[in-house]
């Protein structure tokens, strides 16, 4: 090839390179600025439910579906000598829903009491929301009922909720009548295992419990009735109890609540009962993680106390609490009050927490979270010094006071004007601490709880309906505010 040839070939083939470098480089920055229009989720993403790939048995994936644990203390030291109590704030977050119209599809079953104390406008009105909790089911739905007197009975097997099958159910709900005793062990025995027998994996499952009277049939015990409750907490479906009137045991309906991982509705205005049929509904399908467990390791000497009234196990030094189902969207936040040894000048640690649960694709858990080392002092201004005001300042209101103002309710139903002094006592010796940290809030709930127990001791002079409906006025104030995370589409107070 002769020479001018070969440099005009060389010069075309360098301006081609040139040409090429300069659009793919173009194409790089073109993809830089323009959002990814690929579909499939990445790693880092969260993942949409039930779309990742099953992990092998017995493991657990941290950081699934963008679920986060922290945790606080309103602590950082404790008095020599004191009660060493510490409160710990532990807060689960889950991101909202990427479809947030969509309701998933929920299996819901009704235990309902139907006893003869149920005659009259309760049974009419646990009729009536039954017929409007049909009317909102959908298609992919599935219902059953329950009725119990002196026995169980299913009068609707659980099944979807088709036109037909819909049509069908309100006849029944038309003829259910009232008759006999209350054997509610027997009513919760066949609900759980008719929802287990049929339970559908990854799905949204929940049952309502509808009692107005006492257990006086069957297994009536207290510890009886909160084992089955806890069996909801292990099958990984929520349980909520509703108790109408002024004669349900509230003692025994706020701890199967608690037991069975779901809330505690008092209705003393049953007109209201529809609207918290249809707030439990629509709360199960939000739904986005099941059988949550809250693990809990403490260093020796360290000890829980509660974990705001709910069931709890330790075994050495780990502690295990099943707090049941998240939902989207949702912010959950769990008192631990703890126990610290108190005894020797010294620093020490307390431990960490995390959480375990379930998703469609397997087993998860949170990054654990360490908890601060605390010190234990010799005077009252360091203590003082190391409060953490603002995390002082919920626990005293979303947990100690509220807590006080359940017991209120108890002592008034079988207790003494002296336990109620006892309470308040030991609820208002945190006055010296809010005022001079300053929290005027803390002042002021403690000037209404002073006033909750001069109503609360009057009530116990009462003529019997008087005493038993402000027992579950205050019962159930305290228990709302304890565990005000567990209404999402509803305001329970509109029941009393």
């Amino acid at each position: 090839m002769p020479k001018p040839i070969r440099f005009k070939f060389l010069v075309l083939a360098l301006l081609a390179l040139i040409t090429l470098g300069i659009h793919q480089a173009e194409q790089v920055r073109a993809e830089m600025r323009s959002p990814p229009t690929d579909t499939h989720r990445g790693p880092d993403r969260t993942p949409a439910f039930g779309s990742a790939a099953k992990p092998h048995p017995g493991t657990a994936r941290s950081d699934p579906a963008g679920i986060a644990l922290s945790a606080a203390v309103d602590r950082r030291a404790v008095l020599h000598n004191g009660d060493g109590t510490v409160h710990i704030e532990v807060t689960i977050r889950t991101p909202p829903a990427e479809r947030p119209a969509v309701r998933q599809a929920t299996d819901m079953i009704v235990i309902v009491d139907r006893s003869g104390s149920m005659s009259g406008g309760k049974i009419y009105f646990a009729q009536e929301a039954l017929r409007q909790l049909i009317d909102r089911l959908r298609p992919e739905d599935r219902f059953g009922l329950v009725a119990y007197d002196t026995y169980a009975q299913t009068l609707i097997p659980l099944e979807y909720a088709s036109d037909r099958a819909q049509k069908r159910w309100r006849h029944v709900v038309d003829r259910l009548n009232v008759r006999g005793n209350t054997n509610m062990s027997h009513g919760l025995d066949l609900g759980q295992q008719m929802l287990e027998d049929a339970r559908l994996s990854n799905r949204p499952a929940r049952l309502l419990l509808l009692s107005d009277g006492l257990a006086n049939t069957g297994d009536s015990s207290f510890e009886g009735l909160t084992r089955r409750a806890r069996r909801a907490a292990r099958g990984q479906y929520v349980l909520s109890t509703m108790g109408i009137g002024a004669d349900f045991d509230e003692r025994l309906m706020t701890a199967l609540a608690s037991a069975g991982t779901g809330a505690f509705y008092y209705l003393a205005k049953l007109e209201v009962l529809p609207e918290f049929f249809d707030a439990e509904l629509l709360t199960a399908g939000q739904t986005v993680a099941y059988g949550t467990v809250l693990e809990i390791q403490l260093e020796p000497g360290v000890r829980v106390n509660s974990v705001m009234g709910l069931p709890f196990q330790q075994r050495g030094t780990k502690v295990t609490v099943p707090i049941g189902s998240l939902y989207s969207g949702h912010e959950r936040t769990l008192w631990i009050t703890a126990k610290v040894p108190t005894g020797r000048l010294a620093e020490f640690p307390l431990g960490s927490v995390g959480a375990r649960f379930r998703i469609a694709d397997g087993d998860h858990e949170t990054d654990r979270h360490a908890l601060p080392r605390l010190r234990c002092v010799a005077t009252y201004s360091e203590f003082r010094d190391s409060i953490r005001a603002d995390v002082w300042e919920r626990a005293m209101l979303n947990e100690s006071i509220g807590r006080s103002q359940e017991r209120f309710g108890d002592a008034i139903a079988s207790g003494t004007a002296a336990d109620i002094d006892k309470e308040y006592t030991a609820a208002n010796r945190h006055r010296r601490l809010a005022t001079e940290l300053g929290v005027q809030s803390v002042v002021r709930r403690l000037d209404q709880l002073e006033k909750s127990a001069q109503i609360a001791k009057q009530a116990q002079r009462a003529p019997a309906p008087v005493r038993r409906a402000e027992a579950k006025r205050q019962k159930a104030s305290g228990y709302i505010e304890r565990n005000r995370d567990s209404y999402l589409n509803a305001d329970p107070r509109t029941g009393f």
